[in-house]
């Protein structure tokens, strides 16, 4: 953080950037270290642009609906004892079945999707 304050300038940057940020939920450690370790400033030198490219390198991806209710259909057919668990009421198996759908789209799927798209499966 020392080199935040080094100058004026770069403090008064990294301010303002901070309070661009906070609309869009960036903490002051993720700008900082963007800042610092990455140099951003130099690319970008209004912070507006500067957060602009960190929302864009932070913004999560998801898959589309159809294909996490695929993934969902699919890991409830391989895993038919989880959803007699869950019927049974053992819901901490609905943790176990977002981690294989999530698994099979590698990561993007939208978790609260998951988890409804799965107790509306499973409640058929």
């Amino acid at each position: 953080m020392d080199i935040l304050v080094s100058s004026l300038e770069l403090a008064g940057y990294f301010e303002d950037a901070v309070e661009l940020g906070k609309k869009h939920n960036l903490s002051a450690k993720i700008i900082a270290d963007l800042i610092v370790n990455k140099k951003l400033n130099e690319e970008f030198p209004e912070p507006a642009g500067l957060v602009k490219k960190i929302v864009e390198l932070t913004r999560k991806v998801y898959v589309s609906e159809k294909e996490a209710e695929k993934a969902v259909s699919l890991v409830l057919k391989e895993h038919p004892k989880a959803q007699e668990d869950y019927k049974k009421g053992k819901v901490e198996v609905v943790g176990f079945l977002i981690g294989q759908v999530q698994a099979k789209l590698k990561g993007k799927g939208n978790p609260k999707e998951i988890v409804e798209l799965l107790k509306g499966k499973i409640g058929e």
